[in-house]
């Protein structure tokens, strides 16, 4: 099973410090903030390996809980994840994470990234499932740890699987 976590670069960032707190064996990446940069980099990535799973994650200010996307635009276009919600909301609910689903996943390089990779996805044809996971700012984010038990949870289960 080959797993892909993102996040972003930046000098201090929640988003890092929720991927080092996630377990298990997975490839992690973390986007340039530049537009420009981010479909060339989805391209490498994709090009380098094939991934079963991919769980992009971000911030999102003025939220509580995290939020899960279900699509990205782009260019006139809209994805949808094709990503096993059910299972992955099991176990939120199970770890009592409050989440919500949206279909606003920004303007930003969120909504960028999420857009290039299920483009990527669904043009090659791969059978990579993709989901976009947008966090609170760092005061704004009380769940952390229970959400990174969750993820590492989701993973370790998928990696069962295989």
């Amino acid at each position: 099973m080959k797993i892909l976590l993102t996040g972003y670069k930046a000098r201090t960032s929640v988003v890092q410090t929720l991927l080092a707190k996630i377990t298990g064996e997975y490839d992690m990446f973390l986007f340039t903030n530049r537009f420009v940069t981010i479909q060339k980099e989805v391209g490498k990535l994709f090009q380098k390996n094939k991934y079963d799973y991919v769980i992009l994650f971000g911030r999102k200010p003025r939220i509580k809980r995290i939020f899960v996307e279900l699509e990205a635009n782009g260019n006139y276009e809209k994805f949808s994840t094709n990503f096993p919600l059910e299972e992955l909301f099991s176990i939120f609910n199970e770890k009592k994470i409050g989440y919500k689903t949206s279909v606003h996943p920004g303007n930003s390089y969120c909504n960028c990234a999420y857009y290039h990779v299920l483009k990527y996805v669904y043009d090659n044809h791969c059978n990579t499932k993709v989901v976009f996971i947008h966090i609170p700012f760092a005061g704004n984010f009380k769940e952390i740890n229970e959400v990174a038990e969750g993820i590492s949870l989701y993973l370790a289960r998928k990696n069962k699987e295989v």
